[in-house]
């Protein structure tokens, strides 16, 4: 399906997912593309325990990233789990301007 749906788009930014999930995933990026190159999502998942994640966040922002589009959690309490993380990554940008 991951293929067929290629085939069909012109955007550049799932052509360079497609790219990397055809890499072995490794740990040490914080993405997990196992539910993209799986076809059941179309993005990469960011993992790890908070801390990572905020960190991650951080590199992003401070990399000139200021949206966001999560996919729709499993359960709502992910929610939680997304706000803490963007907690954290606002503790960390604030302590070092």
């Amino acid at each position: 399906m991951l293929d067929l749906s290629m085939e069909n788009t012109d955007s550049v930014w799932k052509r360079r997912m497609r790219l990397a999930a055809d890499q072995p995933d490794r740990a040490d990026t914080g993405y997990w593309l196992l539910p993209f190159r799986n076809f059941i999502a179309d993005c990469a998942y960011v993992v790890g325990a908070y801390e990572r994640i905020a960190d991650i966040l951080v590199r992003l922002i401070r990399g000139g990233i200021d949206v966001f589009v999560l996919d729709i959690p499993a359960q709502e309490e992910e929610f939680q789990h997304i706000h803490y993380a963007f907690e954290i990554a606002r503790e960390k940008l604030l302590a070092h301007q």
